[in-house]
């Protein structure tokens, strides 16, 4: 295998093979990465990199092969992160798409993102997938320059793989330290509680910044959950295994003390030493990720996520057309209910005529009380403008008249107004039969006009308008 480790200022390729519990590793290659290439792991000039990868393929011989590539950007792409305590279902189910959102601040629909377990031939335990905003850059320049890049792994996530496993008893710190980045991960009984990402300057020592933050961090555990002991755990290689830590760790050009021995993690079938250095805590078995749990059961529930999204989304739009159609039925349930009304009132029309003729024989004889004319006059419905009402409005109006008013002509108008031609031999009269009229609340509205002196028959005449109730005359 073949495996290329970008850091801030250099990067490493390392020709290796995993075997047992031991890397035989054949060759080894420091490069210098030019300076403003890289930014916290970021790549600032996409063309200058580009060159300098393509520079180093032609003097390692990488062109078109496969090469892993650890690119360590953990200072930017993951930050400070909390998340609350979790059972372990519900860490297992979200745990993916928690940390996919959070690299790059992406939408889960968008997540082009896997912890996938490789075969058990594979020479990796465990092979990271960052997200496309991350990984085209690198993957744009490198192939650019001929390297075909088949894995983009990063160290914090291998860090908070490697937490899942401790025993429930157990808090745990998982450090990892590169060029000018450190990562310590808190694990609280099996479960993941933030990890901390610091950079340290160039005047101290990688390992007096990772062991200040440390105690911090266990300083914060210990108030928090007293009871809970603590156990300091870096990430690094069995007691066996220490020199070929210290080989490989030479060959990074970090602190041997970065890397001490760690009792109490086993060896899996991948090189113990590959993944101390390169950040990934090793496994029992390549399957055995999230207690079982692999990416295929990931992608699954990811599908029926969405197939219920669907399915919700549909019912959600058959309902808002369902209520729709439903109001649109009242609507015209109510249209026909009033064109029912209307063609029932017009039915009813000779009926309440009649009712009328019957009034006005007792108005004549002087027994018909004006409430109860009043009456009369509210049940009928003044849209049916006929000649036998304009007659039976006239009798009704007539039969209340004061004694010297005389209606001489009336005339159903448009907008349902009846306008009265009287006479008066009294000048005070036209106002008297005016408030008369409003006091029977028969009408919307009474006005007179055209006040005239007619002196050959010493009386006067006048108009009155009267605006009928539904109507919009005057």
């Amino acid at each position: 295998m073949i495996l290329l480790h970008i850091m801030q200022r250099h990067a490493v390729v390392i020709w290796g093979k995993a075997k047992k519990q031991t890397l035989q590793v054949k060759r080894s290659s420091t490069q210098e990465i030019p300076e403003g290439l890289l930014i916290n792991g970021f790549i600032q000039d996409e063309e200058g990199f580009a060159r300098w990868a393509k520079s180093l393929a032609d003097q390692l011989g990488l062109k078109g092969k496969k090469v892993t590539v650890i690119a360590d950007s953990t200072a930017v792409i993951y930050r400070q992160i909390e998340t609350p305590k979790l059972k372990p279902k519900t860490l297992e189910k979200n745990l993916y798409f928690n940390l996919a959102r959070q690299i790059g601040n992406i939408a889960e629909n968008t997540v082009d993102y896997a912890v996938m377990p490789q075969s058990e031939k594979s020479s990796e335990s465990l092979t990271v997938v960052v997200p496309q905003t991350f990984g085209e850059a690198y993957a744009k320049a490198l192939k650019a320059a001929g390297i075909k890049p088949q894995h983009l792994i990063t160290s914090t996530l291998a860090l908070i793989q490697a937490g899942l496993f401790l025993k429930e008893e157990k808090t745990a710190i998982y450090s990892w330290c590169s060029d000018e980045v450190c990562t310590s991960v808190l694990f609280n009984n099996g479960r993941f509680m933030f990890s901390n990402v610091f950079r340290f300057d160039r005047n101290q020592t990688p390992l007096a910044v990772m062991n200040e933050r440390i105690s911090q961090l266990v300083q914060f555990q210990r108030i928090k959950n007293p009871d809970s002991p603590v156990e300091m755990v870096h990430i690094g290689v069995p007691r066996e295994a220490e020199s070929i830590a210290q080989e490989l760790t030479q060959l990074l050009r970090l602190p041997t003390e970065i890397f001490p021995a760690v009792e109490g993690l086993n060896g899996s079938e991948v090189s113990a030493q590959v993944c101390a250095v390169y950040g990934l805590a090793p496994i029992r078995r390549p399957y055995d990720l999230f207690h079982g749990i692999n990416h295929q059961r990931y992608t699954e529930a990811y599908r029926q996520r969405q197939t219920l999204r669907l399915i919700i989304g549909l019912f959600v739009i058959n309902a808002l057309v369902l209520a729709g159609l439903t109001y649109r039925q009242f609507a015209l349930n109510q249209i026909e209910d009033n064109a029912i009304k209307q063609v029932q009132a017009q039915l009813q029309l000779p009926e309440r005529i009649s009712q009328y003729d019957e009034a006005l024989v007792v108005s004549m004889q002087n027994s018909l009380t004006r409430q109860q004319i009043a009456d009369v006059l509210q049940a009928l419905q003044y849209s049916e403008q006929t000649e036998q009402f304009t007659k039976t409005l006239f009798e009704q109006i007539q039969a209340l008249k004061p004694k010297d008013v005389s209606i001489i002509g009336l005339q159903v108008q448009d907008g349902l107004s009846v306008q009265l031609s009287c006479t008066s031999s009294n000048r005070l009269s036209p106002s008297l039969y005016t408030q008369d009229l409003r006091s029977t609340d028969w009408f919307a509205d009474v006005n007179y006009t055209g006040f005239t002196y007619n002196q050959s028959q010493k009386s006067y005449s006048f108009l009155i308008t009267l605006g009928l109730k539904g109507g919009d005359g005057e």
